[in-house]
């Protein structure tokens, strides 16, 4: 009888202690059911690098380039053209050759008299200095010649040509050296440079007149320029 007892004694702790576990896991579970969800956490952002404030080698800097000249002092005008004329050229070519051919056009900066400043425009008949700055817009042309003006009533016509044209650099074109009040005899400075002045007058058919014939000084007079026809030396 006693160890029956016994038996049913521990069956009876068997089914509490069961019990008691089977409420103790349905509790746990309940709790987990019940819990919030917890969010995966933030990805982290990598840190962004800082621009570097290290210069750039000086050696890597394109070396500068060399600059062309852009203006050069002129000294062969003898003042009976302005600096705006002689620094444009002559003939398609620099006047007198003394700015480089390569500019390809020049215009006048600024010009000077015995150390004075002058304007481009100005002509005053005395050796002058003219700066030139490149432009590259071609050098100027012979313009056209201009029609001979009607002839006054009695006075000798133009020479239709010249052997000679002179020095193009020194006075020359159209005066009035005979008097007949319209400038139709051609005179130029001729021979061993600076030459003398000599014309071709107007009705004559001598090409020259001899040397100390007519001062040097009346190349300065009042004159219309040649600009081309003739087909002469220096024409």
């Amino acid at each position: 009888m006693v160890n029956v007892a016994v038996v049913i004694l521990i069956v009876v702790l068997l089914i509490v202690v069961a019990a008691v576990i089977a409420v103790v896991v349905v509790t746990q579970m309940k709790k987990k059911k019940a819990a919030p969800a917890v969010a995966p956490p933030a990805p982290t952002a990598s840190p962004t690098a800082a621009p570097s404030s290290t210069a750039p080698s000086s050696s890597t800097a394109p070396a500068p380039s060399s600059a062309p000249i852009e203006t050069q002092v002129v000294h062969s005008n003898n003042g009976t053209v302005s600096c705006s004329t002689f620094c444009a050229g002559l003939d398609g070519k620099p006047w007198n050759n003394e700015l480089p051919a390569e500019w390809n056009g020049a215009e006048c900066v600024s010009g000077s008299l015995n150390g004075a400043p002058i304007g481009c425009d100005s002509a005053p008949g005395a050796a002058v200095e003219c700066t030139c700055k490149r432009t590259g817009s071609g050098w100027a042309t012979t313009p056209a010649p201009a029609p001979a003006p009607t002839p006054a009533p009695g006075s000798k016509p133009r020479a239709a040509d010249s052997s000679d044209c002179g020095y193009p650099n020194r006075p020359r074109g159209w005066y009035d050296i005979q008097g007949q009040g319209v400038r139709n005899d051609f005179c130029r400075f001729v021979g061993n440079w600076p030459g003398w002045f000599s014309c071709k007058l107007a009705g004559s058919t001598a090409e020259m007149t001899a040397q100390g014939t007519y001062p040097d000084a009346k190349g300065n007079d009042a004159h219309d320029p040649y600009t081309g026809g003739f087909t002469g030396h220096n024409c």
